[in-house]
């Protein structure tokens, strides 16, 4: 690769708290700086983890006209969408990076077209979700897609089944496929620590606690959460909710939590930044999405020496070993996570003794150092190939 730094750049629409973006910023400030030089282009918007990132030395771009357009942006978002196209052709004659490194489908489809005119780059794709969002697509933007597939120098999955399906039904060759796992650190909690965040969510000493973390969106499956808690025998619990409301369906779910008097079970905590001592307070973690990559929420609950709860959907089922670290249910199935809940919630050996093993799988298997070893041997084996 010789001894020059190669310049990283990531492109995404914004840094607006999500898996995804916290994945980045997580990421790209423990890259080695002695040998890549990271930012990012965000064809939206900076958004709210920007900056952290920039504190950390990493640069991050939008549009040229974005500031002065944003308050108007439904009236001028074809002008917007035209700004963020030729931002990022300014970006790229002006930074000449080596890398370009594509996050989520937008950013993918709108600009991975344009960077093929910028020869001297390689270019990158991480798919961080199974193909289900092609549905609502019309069939030339799955074209556009798998086209683009077969210019890339690499596509990345965050799981096995993601990179399975890129090979099976997109036809990304064998040798252009590359699995990197997300990455996590662990913190350690004392016992105290973990009374004193009961005590400031105002959690009874007696009552068990079940999070789950994903922002209100449907897919994520908080109405199959609630009526399987509608259906526990007992309120001797407590269930977390935290997220961002960024589907404005908190109203929906607030209302089943009535019909199946939950009030005094039910807390939603909105957006958190204090999400890893909110693991720490809690007995089970829960992930019961309709459809998933490889969830980072999934990896900080295990972290935090939970039983994990989740749905056989994407990665978890990698990540979560069903009846040794947590339970791996049917998606779309109240009743199987409600047995799932019961058996976890009645069972203190086996709750402790699958949150055990969970946090030393964590910690053996999705590492952060691990995750970062993987993105730079896929960087370096870029130049290598040159």
């Amino acid at each position: 690769m010789g001894n020059e730094v190669k310049k990283l750049c990531f492109v995404i629409g914004s840094l607006e708290r999500g898996g995804t973006e916290t994945h980045l910023k997580r990421v790209l400030p423990l890259l080695d700086r002695r040998r890549f030089k990271p930012s990012i282009f965000c064809f939206v918007r900076k958004g709210e983890l920007a900056s952290a990132l920039e504190e950390k030395g990493v640069k991050v771009f939008e549009p040229v006209l974005f500031s002065s357009l944003t308050k108007h942006s439904a009236l001028f978002k074809p002008l917007l969408l035209v700004a963020s196209i030729f931002s990022f052709i300014s970006y790229l004659l002006r930074n000449k990076p080596d890398v370009v490194h594509f996050f989520l489908p937008a950013s993918y489809l709108l600009l991975g077209p344009i960077s093929l005119l910028h020869k001297k780059s390689k270019k990158l794709m991480s798919r961080r979700s199974l193909n289900v969002y092609q549905q609502k697509y019309p069939a030339f933007i799955r074209g556009i897609e798998l086209w683009l597939h077969q210019r890339m120098h690499g596509v990345i999955g965050n799981s096995q089944q993601v990179v399975n399906e890129l090979k099976a039904d997109e036809g990304v060759p064998t040798n252009k496929l590359h699995l990197i796992y997300n990455g996590i650190t662990v913190r350690e909690s004392s016992l105290s620590q973990r009374e004193q965040i009961r005590v400031s969510l105002n959690i009874p000493p007696d009552r068990l606690v079940m999070t789950i973390v994903a922002n209100l969106i449907p897919y994520k499956g908080h109405l199959d959460l609630l009526n399987a808690c509608g259906q526990l025998p007992t309120r001797d619990w407590i269930l977390l909710i935290v997220g961002h409301d960024s589907s404005s369906i908190q109203g929906e779910l607030e209302h089943l939590v009535e019909q199946n008097n939950l009030q005094d079970c039910v807390h939603f905590l909105g957006v958190r930044n204090d999400v890893t001592d909110i693991w720490a307070s809690s007995d089970i973690g829960l992930l019961v999405s309709h459809e998933e990559g490889f969830s980072n929420a999934v990896l900080e609950g295990m972290a935090a020496n939970l039983p994990m709860i989740v749905t056989s959907v994407g990665g978890n089922a990698e990540a979560v070993l069903d009846g040794e670290t947590g339970l791996v249910v049917p998606p779309h199935s109240p009743e199987d996570l409600a047995n799932a809940m019961k058996k976890l919630l009645k069972d203190n050996v086996l709750r402790h003794s699958m949150g055990k093993r969970a946090g030393q799988r964590v910690r053996q298997c999705f590492s952060m150092e691990s995750c970062i070893e993987g993105y730079e041997a896929l960087y370096n084996q870029l130049f290598l190939e040159n």
